[in-house]
């Protein structure tokens, strides 16, 4: 997905399965479009810019295995 002049993401979420690995990814963007990529099975997450018309810059996570 090729972002627009001025265009950010500003969401990504997805599922995942806690003792294997992500199944989908879905990202959000500041014009309200969307790439989706996997299967939507499993546990969901969720990351979000901490202020209001902020963009992600990094995301970043790790799982126990539990």
């Amino acid at each position: 997905m090729e972002l627009f002049e001025g265009e950010a993401i500003v969401q990504v979420s997805g599922k995942y399965n806690p003792v294997d690995y992500i199944y989908e990814l879905t990202f959000r963007t500041s014009r309200g479009r969307s790439l989706n990529a996997g299967q939507p099975l499993q546990v969901s997450f969720n990351f979000d810019p901490q202020f209001d018309r902020a963009e992600l810059r990094m995301l970043s996570g790790r799982s126990s295995g539990c």
